[in-house]
């Protein structure tokens, strides 16, 4: 049975920006599957509503000039990063030599920093950075031209710079106490949420194998691993605190 696995401490342990961040990443890649998951809709809903109820607290809390511009950024970044992808993905089925030398080269790129949709706020930005810098090298120029991605490559650079930007500033400006009652409450209910998300999407998967249901079994365990590379990352960046996967 495909299952998300080991979570239950984890979001525990993590602290309260590292509590939205795990969420909000895993809510990014659900996102992205959502047409794959139309029987989950009323749980998604139910755990997407209860990780911005976290998420309004956690940023309430911070009172910083910066937190509207700091997640701003972090979506442009995104987005960026998720349209190299796909054109890229896309290039795949142009029949075309030189368009499929590109994508091969391109490919190893991307594959270079796969990690990085899923990683912490600060591994992502250096990531994208060496992504960046990799996209502009001369040797790769001539592969970035013919799959036109150019404007993309600046336009993700831009975004990671002004990401870096925004939240080193607020970072600076952090001092102010966390609301740590109504954050301890709050992150229960979004774990609660997940767990019965987590759970029926695991439930689906199965079901969806056993009933030779291939397409879907298969939309849903890409999910289900996508959601494990999360939980994973995590465990190693607290491994400090001793906790197995």
């Amino acid at each position: 049975m495909e299952a998300i696995r080991n979570y239950g401490r984890l979001v525990i342990y993590l602290r309260n920006a590292d509590h939205v961040e795990f969420y909000s990443n895993i809510i990014w890649v659900a996102s992205a599957h959502e047409s794959s998951m139309e029987s989950l809709g009323e749980l998604m809903k139910a755990f997407t509503d209860a990780f911005e109820r976290e998420e309004n607290i956690f940023m309430r809390s911070r009172q910083s000039g910066y937190t509207a511009m700091v997640r701003e950024a972090g979506k442009n970044r995104r987005d960026a990063f998720r349209l190299i992808k796909w054109k890229v993905e896309s290039a795949r089925y142009d029949k075309n030599t030189a368009v499929q030398k590109a994508v091969n080269i391109l490919s190893l790129i991307l594959h270079n920093y796969k990690e990085a949709p899923y990683a912490s706020m600060t591994e992502a930005s250096a990531l994208l950075t060496n992504m960046v810098q990799d996209l502009r090298l001369p040797k790769y120029a001539g592969a970035v031209e013919t799959l036109g991605l150019q404007e993309a490559a600046d336009r993700l650079g831009e975004a990671n710079e002004l990401f870096r930007a925004h939240y080193a500033a607020r970072e600076y400006e952090q001092g102010v106490a966390i609301m740590e009652g109504n954050m301890k409450y709050i992150r229960r209910l979004t774990d609660k949420a997940f767990a019965a998300f987590a759970n029926a999407l695991g439930a689906f998967c199965t079901v969806a194998g056993v009933e030779g249901r291939t397409a879907r079994a298969e939309a849903l365990g890409a999910v289900i691993n996508s959601i494990n590379s999360i939980i994973h990352n995590y465990h190693t960046i607290y491994a400090h605190l001793q906790l197995k996967i």
